[in-house]
C-alpha cells in the first residue's frame, strides 16, 4: 500500500470495511479456548520493567516456555 503525504485529516478517506460476522469471532473465541485448554498457561502477576526491548522479550519467552533464539 503506498504512503500519501496527506495536509489535513480532511484529505483522508476512511477505507471500506466489511461488517464483522459473527460466526468468525464465534470460530476464534472457540479456536482460543480449544489452544487454552490444550496448553493452559498463566502470565505472572504484577508489572515488571524492562530496561530494554531484548529483556522484556526474554522475560516473555521465559514464561512462555520457549527457548531463546540463537
Amino acid at each position: 500500500m503506498p504512503v500519501r503525504k496527506l495536509r489535513s485529516i480532511d484529505e483522508a478517506t476512511s477505507p471500506d470495511a466489511q461488517p464483522l460476522d459473527g460466526r468468525n469471532i464465534r470460530a476464534a473465541m472457540e479456536l482460543s479456548e480449544l489452544c487454552h485448554w490444550l496448553r493452559p498457561w498463566r502470565p505472572p502477576a504484577g508489572v515488571h520493567r524492562n530496561v530494554s526491548i531484548e529483556a522484556a522479550q526474554a522475560r516473555r519467552r521465559a514464561w512462555e516456555g520457549f527457548p531463546s533464539p540463537s
